[in-house]
């Protein structure tokens, strides 16, 4: 699905996963901004149009619920997908219930998070249409 029309921001404080990411989605075919913090992520997502985000859940500045609750206001139709090395029920309904389309728990593997990708871009497409 190479299509670099479709814009991803990628938001985590761990360097060598941030880069593996962005890595990843690039060779998926996709172009994506890469930021170390939420304070970053907010500041990126406001001035410009993501087709999806992705970002862990602990995070300096600006943690991923905050950043969550932040998007929203500015653009709730763009899926967030969150990631976390903390992965509880509680954590994962609380971000869902802050409006994220996901929650995947590190480690993960390619697979997982491109799938997961596509559909957060399938749903994102159907409420722009809405």
């Amino acid at each position: 699905m190479k299509n670099p029309d479709i814009k991803i921001l990628v938001a985590d404080d761990d360097d060598s996963l941030r880069r593996v990411l962005e890595f990843q989605l690039q060779e998926a075919g996709f172009e994506v901004v890469a930021v170390s913090n939420g304070a970053q992520a907010l500041e990126v997502f406001s001035g410009d149009d993501f087709d999806c985000v992705i970002t862990d859940w602990r995070m300096p500045q600006l943690s991923g619920l905050e950043f969550i609750e932040r998007a929203g206001a500015i653009r709730s139709e763009t899926p967030i997908v969150v990631i976390t090395a903390f992965g509880d029920v509680e954590t994962a309904v609380q971000a869902m219930r802050s409006g994220a389309f996901d929650f995947i728990t590190k480690p993960f593997d390619r697979t997982a998070i491109l799938l997961t990708v596509q559909r957060a871009l399938k749903y994102g497409e159907i409420l722009s249409e809405n």
